[in-house]
């Protein structure tokens, strides 16, 4: 994929890394920035055999509506094909996410490196 612009916004910024694409989340994933996110992220989500790590390492609050974002991205690659995982170091995000019995379907990872080495 070509990466037309590395920073979309001060709040989304895409990456590419051996034929991997790494979209990182910054601030707080919530309703306002899921309805300004969205019509990109599916964007990028419509090609096939995409390989999407979302890396919420600067990500300082998700909720609900992120969570939904971040789900959708994962049915929407997958269903094309592709391969997804999420970088979640942060701990109270993991528990959120555990909480939500998501941790697999996310493909968590605690680091950026870990999910670029990942098989997947």
């Amino acid at each position: 994929m070509q990466v037309p612009n590395p920073e979309i916004s001060e709040h989304v910024k895409l990456f590419e890394n051996d034929g991997r694409v790494i979209l990182a989340l910054h601030g707080e994933v919530d309703i306002l920035f899921t309805m300004q996110a969205g019509p990109f992220l599916d964007r990028i989500t419509a090609q096939r055999d995409l390989r999407l790590v979302i890396d919420l390492t600067p990500t300082e609050f998700i909720d609900c509506s992120g969570l939904a974002l971040l789900c959708r991205a994962q049915r929407r690659v997958t269903e094309r094909g592709g391969t997804y995982a999420t970088v979640c170091p942060r701990p109270f995000t993991r528990r959120l996410i555990r909480a939500a019995s998501l941790l697999a379907r996310l493909h968590v990872m605690p680091t950026l490196e870990r999910a670029l080495a990942s098989k997947d």
